[in-house]
């Protein structure tokens, strides 16, 4: 996708096209990078990007640095940030106080060039900075630090701590092998032999990965996963509208929330403590409130206080203390991510006030999309407190979001996967009838479906996820507040009235030990090198995911297909994309998250669009039960609402 939008910028459109990291990934190799299979698979040596281009780079990062250092800045502030605890897997609010910024473009400075700066005089300048003027000593102070890269150093600092520098300056240059090319003709020579290394590995790596590919007839993924990066790179150069001041105002009042817990949690416990220290939160819940310790970090045996570990402490011993701190780490995840001014979310918000996340096609297991800067596939979907940041992601003037998802796509792909004619006929069924997680409890409790209770169908619900993803009579029974034997009993009922998915799990399971992979029913496959592991955990654990691949995958393959067509079907009946009319055009796709397509439709022709779209995602592919596509529509994404097209 990223190549993708390069090309894009020197005019280069393509029609036909390949990519020799889509292959890697369909093929599972690794490394998956260009030079590392180069060098396992041909043998060829080259050098890194990074090599190539340091000497040019760290030229320009001491020009910008010396820019920099030359002004005196203001002292920041305080700040409390959340930091990741290692061992504990927990946030932990910190008190920090950085050091000045101009101070540390002095130091990085000193480190890359081995030159101390001395200050002679000051002057206020129209633009209210007071530049210094200095004196660069003329001789070394000390050897510079060739292993110091100071744009990796500069770039490492804090958004919020450069802002005040980057307003002024801009951001510290990219730079490429173009600024290496035009310097001297021996670096030219160098980036042309590079560049010729580079095409030929490629070319080479190409034609060893279809041999391999046609082998293992996997030339169906692969069609799939190429077809999708023109949406992928659009997707990205798109983004999406995100209300930065409402974000930050949710920041602010979740820290008011985060505040007020700490101080109740405090009075409940009676005594005064950190609560954001992991260390203090595990004192007085077992040393104050002698609660039982349930398990310990593996480095300093401290016991845990992660998420997981409370909610089970509350199950045996419900105390406000626990309840109070839940809360919190909650609220806290949230404030350091998605909400508050220096969280991932609001700084990833673009000068165009929309957030561009990098969407990566080629690192998950199961052929999901994975997402960076933000982490978009990580926004709760299913909470209040999720629906609230989704309600910052808003339609642009004059359009409404459109969001697409297919209903209970992973059951009905089980139903196809596992052939049981019992699940195959519900689904073929129209209203309550068609309803799986209806009829199953209906069936189990032997009662009509019309008097089965939300509760009851949650549970069958709950039951037949959790057997796609390998889920225990423990798991459940957690899930559901029920006694263990409940559990157990209630997932052999659903195998009883499904046998054919028992005889699914089963195949599976001795698949994945004789072959040592699983693939879905395009042919993505995925390999489990514990397959010969004697180890039992080990191998539960592989049969829990080798029962959920092909599911999960299969189903991301269809999503995969609809998305590769989509734009060319809607270009066929007479609208426009973003790739084809730029911002006035008819359809926006902006993301892929949870499973879902979100896209931003002008208020004149959305209805139109949404029938194309209902037509392609459901004719993505041929099951044995029917796909059904389903569309929500509003102004905020966390207030859209489903309607029928």
């Amino acid at each position: 996708g990223i190549d993708w939008q390069t090309l894009r910028k020197y005019g280069i459109a393509l029609v036909n096209y390949d990519c020799t990291m889509t292959r890697l990934y369909v093929l599972n190799w690794t490394p998956q990078s260009l030079k590392g299979t180069a060098l396992k698979r041909l043998g060829m040596e080259m050098r890194e990007y990074r090599d190539m281009v340091r000497e040019v780079s760290r030229e320009q990062a001491i020009q910008y640095l010396s820019a920099v250092a030359f002004c005196e800045w203001a002292d920041p502030s305080a700040r409390t940030v959340e930091e990741l605890d290692e061992e504990t897997g927990e946030l932990v609010a910190k008190v920090k106080k950085p050091r000045n910024i101009g101070s540390k473009a002095r130091e990085y400075l000193l480190k890359a060039t081995g030159r101390p700066a001395k200050e002679k005089r000051r002057r206020v300048s129209a633009s209210g900075v007071r530049p210094v003027i200095w004196e660069m000593a003329t001789e070394a102070a000390e050897p510079p630090d060739e292993e110091f890269d100071p744009r990796r150093a500069w770039e490492g600092i804090p958004a919020w701590e450069r802002e005040e520098v980057e307003a002024l300056f801009g951001p510290m240059p990219p730079v490429g092998l173009a600024d290496v090319f035009n310097r001297l003709e021996a670096d030219r020579q160098t980036v042309i032999r590079y560049s010729c290394r580079d095409s030929d590995a490629t070319l080479r790596l190409l034609e060893l990965t279809e041999r391999e590919i046609t082998a293992r007839n996997q030339h169906q993924v692969l069609e799939i996963d190429l077809g999708i990066i023109p949406l992928v790179a659009e997707m990205m150069e798109t983004g999406m509208p995100a209300d930065r001041e409402q974000l930050s105002a949710l920041g602010e009042q979740w820290q008011a929330r985060i505040i007020e817990l700490e101080e109740r949690a405090q009075l409940e416990a009676g005594v005064q403590f950190n609560v954001a220290s992991p260390v203090e939160r595990a004192k007085v819940l077992h040393e104050v409130l002698r609660l039982p310790v349930l398990a310990r970090t593996p480095k300093t045996r401290r016991p845990k206080v992660d998420g997981d570990t409370l909610r089970k402490l509350k199950e045996k011993h419900p105390h406000p203390v626990i309840d109070l701190f839940l809360e919190r780490e909650s609220l806290a995840k949230l404030v350091g991510t998605y909400a508050g001014p220096e969280s991932d979310l609001v700084t990833a918000i673009g000068p165009d006030g929309r957030v561009h996340p990098t969407l990566k096609t080629t690192r998950t297991s199961t052929g999901r999309l994975a997402s960076e800067n933000p982490n978009g596939q990580n926004i709760p979907i299913r909470s209040e407190l999720g629906r609230m940041v989704r309600n910052a992601f808003i339609a642009p003037p004059g359009r409404v979001l459109l969001s697409w998802d297919f209903s209970q796509i992973e059951l009905k792909v089980m139903a196809h996967l596992s052939q049981d004619p019992s699940m195959i006929a519900v689904f073929h069924r129209k209203g309550l009838a068609g309803d799986l997680h209806t009829m199953t409890a209906a069936r189990v409790l032997n009662k009509a479906p019309e008097y089965v209770t939300p509760d009851e169908r949650q549970a069958a619900k709950s039951t037949g996820f959790g057997i796609i993803y390998g889920i225990t009579a423990v798991g459940l029974a957690e899930n559901l507040g029920w006694p263990r034997d409940r559990a157990q009993g209630y997932i052999g009922e659903y195998l009883a009235l499904y046998p054919g998915v028992r005889a699914y799990m089963e195949e599976q399971k001795r698949k994945v030990s004789v072959l040592g992979y699983v693939e879905t029913i395009f042919g993505r496959r995925r390999y489990f090198p514990e397959y010969l592991s004697r180890d039992f955990w080990v191998r539960e654990k592989m049969y829990k995911e080798a029962i959920n691949m092909p599911d999960q995958g299969t189903a991301q393959d269809v999503i995969k297909i609809a998305m590769a067509q989509v734009n060319a079907v809607l270009l066929e009946q007479g609208f426009t994309t973003y790739y084809s009319a730029g911002r006035e055009c008819d359809v926006e796709w902006m993301m892929q998250i949870h499973d879902d397509l979100l896209s931003a439709s002008q208020e004149r022709c959305w209805r139109q669009v949404a029938k194309v779209v209902k037509g392609v995602m459901e004719g993505a592919a041929e099951l044995s039960v029917p796909l059904v596509a389903e569309c929500k529509v509003g102004a905020r994404w966390g207030e859209l609402e489903k309607v029928s097209v």
